[in-house]
């Protein structure tokens, strides 16, 4: 929730596979430009479908540290 931009879908695919937000933001936006009617409406899917972490446990549950 920290670093989000528009639902911080990206973000958190990035929290969740430890990798760079910077290059799954290139990503989804490469994919917008190739696949339009398939990427935005996922994008807009997916964001209202996760749910975000709010609290501190969801936070460490997102970066897969499940021990309390």
């Amino acid at each position: 929730m920290e670093d989000r931009w528009l639902g911080g879908i990206c973000s958190g695919i990035a929290i969740y596979m430890d990798w760079d937000v910077s290059l799954i933001r290139v990503a989804c936006i490469i994919l917008s430009l190739v696949s339009f009617f398939i990427t935005i409406p996922a994008y807009f899917a997916a964001w209202i479908i996760i749910p975000g972490a709010k609290t501190e446990e969801d936070k460490k549950r997102m970066r897969g540290n499940f021990n309390k």
